[in-house]
C-alpha cells in the first residue's frame, strides 16, 4: 500500500511518500501565491524512481480549519478542496488540520521520538493525554482512549504500544489557544493593558505563546525594541541579552501555566509539547515549566503525577497525515468487505 502524505502550511509545503510504514520519498516545497498544491504532489510523484506507483490514500495536514473537507489558506490565498484534488489527482484525498495531526502523531511515537522533561516516565495509557504547542499561533488537542471506561487501573500498556489495525485513540481539538490571557502579577498585568490598548479586550493565550507574543513581549520589557522571535530566543540561549532572558522566562512561565490549566480542564496524566517552537528552546525550558506547570495551589499534588514531554520528532505533521491515511484506507477496506459480505 503507498500513503501519499503532506504538512501544508502558509510557508512550507512538505510532501512524503509512504509505502506501508516506511517512508520512501520526502520533499520540501516553499508555499507561495504564485505556486500551485497540484503542481507540487504531481511534480514530487514523478521524481520518485518507481513507476507505476498507485496512491491508496492521501491525507494532508493543512494549518486551517476544515470545513466540510475544504479550507482556504489565507497566507498563501490557496483554496483547498479534497474533491476537487482527487479529481485533478486521479486518487482518493482526505484533509485534516496540522494540529490535528500533531495530535494523532503523539499517539505513535516511540520512545526516541519523545523526551522527558518531568513527572512519571511511564506513560498512562488509561486516562486523557495532552497536546500543546507554540509556533505561528498556540495549539492545543486532547487525547483520549477509546476504551476510556474499560480501562483498569492496572493498565499493562509498554512506552512503546502501537496499534496494528485501528487507532486507540480519539483526537479532540480544541479553540483552547483563544481562550481569554490571565495575568498572575503586576508585570503582567500592565503587559495585558498594553495589549488591549492595541487589539481590545480580549486577549487570547495565543496572543503571548506564539512567535508574534514572543516580538510582543520583548519590544514591552524593552521599551519598543523591535526583533523578531529567532533572534530573541537566540539572544536569550547565548545569554548574551539580559532583556531576551527575561522575555524568555516570562513566556515560559505563561507556557507551563497554560499547560497546567489544560491538563487540569481534561485531567490528563501526560502533557506533550509540541509545535515549532518548543524544541528550540529546550535549553531554557527546564525548571521554569516545570515550576509554573505545578503552581496551582491545592491542586499541585496531583499535577506532579502528570508525565511531561517534549516531542523530538522532526515532522509530527508528516506522521501524523500518515496515521490519518492509513486509519481512512482501513475504514473503506472493512466498509467495502461489508458490502461484499
Amino acid at each position: 500500500m503507498y500513503f501519499l502524505v503532506g504538512d501544508i502550511g502558509g510557508t512550507n509545503c512538505r510532501l512524503a511518500l509512504y509505502e506501508n510504514e516506511n517512508q520512501i520519498a520526502q520533499m520540501h516545497y516553499q508555499s507561495r501565491f504564485d505556486s500551485n498544491l497540484t503542481h507540487y504532489i504531481q511534480d514530487f510523484l514523478q521524481s520518485i524512481p518507481q513507476n507505476q506507483i498507485k496512491i491508496d490514500q492521501c491525507c494532508l495536514a493543512v494549518a486551517g480549519p476544515i470545513d466540510n473537507q475544504s479550507t482556504h489558506l489565507t497566507n498563501v490565498g490557496w483554496t483547498l478542496d479534497a474533491k476537487v484534488l482527487s479529481k485533478d489527482l486521479g486518487f482518493d484525498v482526505h484533509l485534516i488540520n496540522d494540529f490535528y495531526a500533531q495530535a494523532l502523531a503523539i499517539s505513535i511515537l516511540k520512545p526516541h521520538q519523545r523526551l522527558h522533561l518531568a513527572g512519571p516516565k511511564d506513560l498512562n495509557h488509561t486516562q486523557p493525554w495532552a497536546i500543546i504547542g507554540m509556533g505561528t499561533g498556540l495549539g492545543e488537542a486532547l487525547l483520549i482512549p477509546t476504551n476510556l471506561n474499560d480501562h483498569q487501573a492496572d493498565d499493562h500498556h509498554t512506552d512503546d504500544h502501537h496499534a496494528d489495525e485501528t487507532s486507540e485513540w480519539i483526537v479532540v481539538p480544541t479553540e483552547g489557544g483563544h481562550c481569554r490571557f490571565a495575568p498572575k502579577d503586576q508585570l503582567s498585568f500592565e503587559f495585558l493593558c498594553s495589549l488591549q490598548a492595541r487589539f481590545g479586550q480580549h486577549i487570547s493565550i495565543e496572543r503571548l505563546l506564539s512567535g508574534q507574543g514572543i516580538v510582543d513581549l520583548y519590544a514591552f520589557l524593552s521599551k519598543g525594541i523591535q526583533k523578531p522571535a529567532h533572534e530573541i530566543t537566540h539572544l536569550a540561549l547565548t545569554k548574551s541579552d539580559t532583556i531576551a532572558q527575561k522575555c524568555m522566562d516570562i513566556i515560559i512561565s505563561y507556557y507551563g501555566d497554560e499547560a497546567a490549566n489544560l491538563s487540569l480542564k481534561s485531567k490528563s496524566k501526560a502533557v506533550f509539547l509540541s509545535g515549532g517552537i518548543s524544541p528550540k528552546i529546550l535549553p531554557l525550558l527546564m525548571p521554569l515549566f516545570e515550576e509554573s506547570f505545578l503552581d496551582k495551589g491545592r491542586y499541585r499534588s496531583l499535577l506532579t503525577q502528570t508525565s511531561i514531554y517534549l516531542v523530538t520528532e522532526e515532522n509530527p505533521g508528516i506522521l501524523g497525515a500518515w496515521q490519518q491515511a492509513r486509519l481512512v484506507y482501513l475504514k473503506k477496506s472493512s466498509s467495502s468487505l461489508k458490502k461484499l459480505s
